[in-house]
């Protein structure tokens, strides 16, 4: 049986912000370790979610390269095989979000996020 991995960290009104889908294709790394590569499938201002091979522990610091942002910092807070969530250290402000909102990042506004599923 897989055993998923969550951290409390989010509160409601920040499982509902603004969530936009992205095909991106970026690096993510564990602080002092490599960079490996992420699907991210969608970013809000509070965090991301995406599609990795790399296993990572709750609640690991993460640098996650987004275009014109440059490394992010987050913090997991769920991961599952295949999958991670994390929570940026520092909320993407209004300019930040507009850059991931560009054309160039190929995004479609979602509109506010669903809570996912607690682990059973």
């Amino acid at each position: 049986m897989t055993e998923h991995i969550y951290a409390g960290a989010f509160n409601v009104e920040d499982r509902r912000s603004r969530r936009k889908r992205v095909v991106l294709k970026t690096r993510i790394r564990e602080l002092g370790y490599p960079n490996v590569a992420i699907d991210v499938t969608n970013v809000s201002a509070v965090g991301f979610s995406g599609n990795c091979v790399q296993e990572y522990r709750v609640p690991s610091v993460v640098a996650i390269a987004l275009p014109g942002l440059g490394e992010i910092r987050a913090r997991l807070v769920r991961a599952e095989p295949g999958r991670l969530s994390g929570e940026f250290i520092q909320r993407l402000d209004e300019t930040q979000m507009a850059i991931l909102g560009s054309d160039e990042m190929k995004t479609a506004d979602d509109g506010p996020g669903e809570p996912d599923a607690p682990a059973a």
